[in-house]
């Protein structure tokens, strides 16, 4: 079960772009660029909430790249369907994920939502055999929810799937990362 379920005000809160940005100096079209998502590509975004980022994918890929969004609960999932239209937004669970096994992403993003989603080593698993040849993974982890313990697992089980980092950036609060498959 996520931390912050959809319709409670934590989630009110976490989805709120202004407080988004000054508690965490969040700012989704600069972070979507600086991991290299770009026109064309095909993108999943796992724990899409609110949809804060997937607004910035959708913008990025735009016009004849694709987002699919899933999201865990169902009334979050309706919100961001109707906040970002052009996104196919599906409601499932990650660690059992919803997509066809033959489907390739060019993208796979978890954009502070790997830390609240409690079998993150098996959701890793199940993404990484997603990404196309040469595509990548994209965390943006909150720190007070990824102690550096918890990071390292997260990339050690990226890293036995083949994965490198291609970029990182870390503030006080956030860390962000790019891994890349090899």
């Amino acid at each position: 079960m996520p931390l912050t379920p959809a319709g409670r005000l934590s989630a009110l809160i976490v989805g709120n772009r202004t407080i988004r940005r000054v508690l965490g100096f969040d700012l989704p079209e600069r972070d979507v660029r600086w991991a290299g998502v770009r026109r064309g590509m095909r993108v999943l975004e796992l724990g899409a909430g609110r949809g804060l980022y997937t607004q910035a994918l959708e913008k990025a890929v735009r016009p004849d790249g694709t987002v699919v969004a899933i999201e865990y609960s169902e009334e979050a999932a309706r919100l961001l369907h109707k906040d970002v239209p052009a996104a196919r937004v599906v409601v499932g669970d990650a660690t059992k994920l919803p997509i066809s096994e033959r489907s390739r992403f060019d993208a796979i993003c978890f954009f502070y939502s790997i830390e609240e989603i409690p079998q993150a080593e098996i959701v890793l698993r199940q993404a990484s055999r997603l990404v196309a040849p040469g595509g990548m993974i994209i965390l943006h982890l909150w720190r007070p929810l990824s102690p550096k313990r918890k990071r390292s697992s997260i990339v050690g089980v990226l890293r036995s799937e083949r994965f490198q980092i291609e970029a990182r950036w870390s503030d006080f609060q956030n860390v962000r990362m790019v891994l890349k498959r090899q």
